[in-house]
């Protein structure tokens, strides 16, 4: 299994990222807990900036990509772009309670501290039919209708906001492989609806930039180490097909972006990605994480056991202290006009599950 730790990435290359762009969207692709790292991170570049001496330097923005709510979004939040783009109360940050219920809800969003353009942004997606309801995606042709929809929410915000550079931040790394989020097809897992417009609007505007930033992989408890490690190191053939091009270009350590996202996720469950990553810098007292015992046939001191929403992996703790950072080659895809081909590239379809 190849150690992708090895390879580091220059932290400092993020200002390089920067040079000649008005303005940066760090955004969540997945929703839920990726907009407090997406937060730090768009801190880090900030403070980068203002130690680099930049004679022009470009306003930072933040986002969560979430899905519609069933009751529409709050009417006290800010509509940027109806039934796209939108904004968070303005004032002071709202806190999460202990036992608060944040699922279904902007309550994450708002307990962050605002920014440029109000941020945090919410871009709301088309809500992904349960695989048991009557609306659920059965087929290619779903596949396609689901994705088009969401390109044309992305692209009117992107439009709105003229950014010149994303760098898309998934807390996991299901946005590397298929994780399990998802109904049918991979494609339709918000991530990638995500990665998967960024990579079409880039198409269309070759001057858009994007890079994708993974924090903590594995701890969203989706994927094996095995298949995560084939993800960012692997040939191409072994990536789901709307990543082809993916290179990967080095990992960093992330213990300053997790202490200071902390106070921020204190009072949520310890599940949560966020936590996790705490808990694996700290791994002592309350925060320590659990292990294999040592009687276990896959005992591995170095190994801690991720239990999140019913799925179950056993995940390096170093990994959880670091971000994964990748680019996409242009021309890499030949974009079809529609998704439905790119819905059949894969072998296999339904179950939840994928032959990679």
């Amino acid at each position: 299994m190849p150690d992708f730790l090895i390879q580091e990435f220059d932290q400092t290359d993020f200002i390089r990222y920067t040079q000649g762009t008005s303005r940066v969207l760090v955004l969540g692709m997945g929703g839920g807990c990726d907009v407090f790292m997406a937060y730090t991170l768009a801190n880090k570049i900030e403070r980068q900036l203002d130690m680099s001496n930049a004679t022009q330097k470009p306003m930072i923005l933040y986002a969560n990509c979430i899905s519609e709510r069933k009751d529409g979004i709050p009417s006290d939040h800010l509509t940027l772009v109806p039934g796209a783009l939108f904004s968070v109360p303005p004032g002071e940050p709202r806190p999460i309670q202990k036992g608060e219920n944040t699922y279904g809800t902007t309550l994450i969003e708002q307990s962050v501290p605002r920014g440029p353009m109000d941020s945090p942004l919410l871009i709301a997606l088309k809500k992904t039919p349960n695989d048991k309801s009557s609306n659920a995606i059965r087929s290619p042709e779903q596949v396609e209708e689901y994705t088009c929809q969401n390109m044309e929410i992305v692209e009117k915000a992107l439009e709105f906001l003229q950014v010149d550079l994303i760098i898309g931040v998934d807390c996991g790394g299901d946005s590397l492989t298929s994780g399990k989020d998802f109904s049918f097809h991979p494609l339709t897992g918000r991530d990638h609806q995500v990665l998967y417009a960024f990579r079409k609007y880039r198409h269309k505007k070759p001057d858009f930039k994007f890079i994708h930033v993974v924090l903590g992989p594995g701890c969203d408890g989706e994927t094996p180490r095995k298949e995560m490690a084939l993800s960012v190191m692997g040939t191409p053939e072994e990536r789901l097909y709307w990543c082809e091009g993916r290179k990967y270009l080095g990992a960093f350590q992330t213990d300053d972006m997790i202490e200071e996202c902390f106070p921020l996720v204190q009072n949520l469950e310890m599940n949560r990605t966020p936590y996790l990553m705490y808990r694996a810098l700290k791994d002592s007292g309350e925060f320590c994480l659990d292990r294999p015992q040592k009687n276990d046939e896959w005992y591995d001191p170095n190994l801690v056991k991720i239990a999140r929403h019913g799925n179950f992996q056993l995940i390096p703790r170093i990994w959880l202290l670091h971000g994964l950072v990748f680019e996409y080659e242009d021309g890499a895809i030949a974009f079809e006009e529609n998704a439905f081909e790119v819905a059949k590239k894969l072998k296999e379809f339904g179950g939840g599950t994928v032959s990679l």
